[in-house]
């Protein structure tokens, strides 16, 4: 999904009230903050088990 589709999506869900525009800002602020909620490195938990999200193991 790039996010062309999101902005897209996003003006489909908010209506006629609000342009694709200001969505793309919507969007850039959204996409901004979630990078900035991911750490920078990876770090194992302290148990040294760690679940990934297609649900194998690492240790």
């Amino acid at each position: 999904m790039t996010k062309a589709d999101l902005v897209e999506q996003v003006a489909e869900a908010v209506g006629s009230g609000v342009t694709k525009k200001d969505c793309g800002l919507v969007v850039d602020a959204f996409l901004v903050a979630e990078q900035a909620s991911k750490p920078m490195e990876w770090t194992p938990p302290p148990d040294g088990i760690a679940i990934c999200q297609d649900g194998t193991e690492r240790l």
